[in-house]
């Protein structure tokens, strides 16, 4: 499996994602709807208690963990940069996410 790598908005919407995103997420069209991240990757309505990326918003640097997704079936291992705008405002996040399943074994 390739990566995933989806873009997300301060208000966790995936606005953008590669082509496997799309595929194992089951992301609806991005320019038609709000895709909430953690409706997508953890299968809840609302965002999640232990979710690092919010320390990713908080101190604005990048963070790397490692979490099974119970809702896709994955051990995954993040990577959440910040992303900002040309006034070094904060204005979403990029996940990069690898399946290491195999890894765990």
């Amino acid at each position: 499996m390739a990566d995933l790598i989806t873009i997300h908005d301060n208000d966790f919407n995936i606005v953008s994602a590669n082509e496997e995103a799309k595929k194992i997420l089951k992301l609806p069209p991005l320019d038609a709807s709000k895709a909430k991240c953690y409706e997508f990757y953890h299968g809840k309505d609302n965002l999640p208690e232990f979710c690092p990326c919010i320390k990713c918003f908080i101190r604005g640097e990048p963070i790397v963990f490692d979490i099974f997704e119970p809702h896709l079936h994955m051990d995954l291992e993040i990577q959440a940069s910040p992303l900002y705008d040309y006034s070094n405002k904060p204005i979403g996040l990029m996940h990069v996410v690898k399946d290491i399943t195999k890894h765990k074994l």
